[in-house]
């Protein structure tokens, strides 16, 4: 059997996923500072690495929130929404998924959700919640590969079969893909058929609704 080497990662995006891993596990924690004469050291280290990257993921949230809400006036806003549970359930939801992101296309994506309920103009009929924890799951790999189809039905019909163009085929598309896609495109399709985002029928994968509907919240790849 031919075995594949899964893409490799930013040195940078390997430290942040062992900073979250660490700042997660207590355990860890108690086990990384009880080493002798360099726990306390790695431990205010690791805490001190994991407040300036939770820091600056926030602003880029807040940033992008702003960018979106910039051309709104005040009287649009939903103030009786911005009181309410529902909205305080989803902003914690997108703040504790936003601080696990590295990538700026899934934070901008998450972005576009909460502007859009503040101002009561959701583009989809699947809720706010629901969609940024399904961002939030998703690896930075399988969020390329996400952005990558929304491109290929927007810019590569030729690839796409079926009845009404809505097809594809994992060999069909790697032609298009990034060099770093390519060999692990049919295991990423299957993780996104997994969250619901696509469907498969024989050896042909398709945007299933709540993919279309996604979609129109990733800025480069909106249909």
């Amino acid at each position: 059997m031919e075995s594949y080497k899964l893409a490799e990662k930013d040195p940078n995006d390997l430290v942040e996923s062992l900073i979250h891993k660490y700042g997660d596990s207590p355990w860890t924690k108690s086990v990384v500072a009880s080493l002798p004469v360099i726990g306390a050291f790695l431990d205010s280290h690791f805490n001190s690495m994991a407040n300036e990257i939770y820091q600056r993921r926030i602003e880029s949230m807040f940033s992008e929130i702003n960018n979106e809400l910039s051309y709104i006036s005040d009287q649009i806003v939903d103030k009786d929404y911005l009181k309410s549970e529902e909205f305080f359930d989803l902003s914690q939801n997108a703040f504790s998924r936003a601080i696990k992101i590295a990538d700026t296309e899934r934070i901008s994506a998450i972005a576009r959700i909460i502007a859009e309920s503040i101002i009561g103009k959701q583009a989809t009929s699947i809720p706010s919640f629901d969609l940024v924890s399904v961002i939030g799951e998703m690896s930075p790999s399988e969020a390329c590969m996400f952005g990558e189809i929304g491109k290929i039905y927007l810019e590569h019909k030729p690839l796409l079969t079926g009845s009404g163009n809505t097809l594809f085929r994992v060999e069909d598309i790697l032609n298009v893909l990034p060099p770093n896609l390519q060999k692990i495109a049919g295991f990423l399709c299957a993780r996104l058929e997994s969250k619901g985002l696509l469907f498969s029928i024989l050896e042909y994968y398709g945007l299933d609704d709540a993919g279309e509907e996604l979609l129109k919240y990733f800025r480069s790849q909106c249909l």
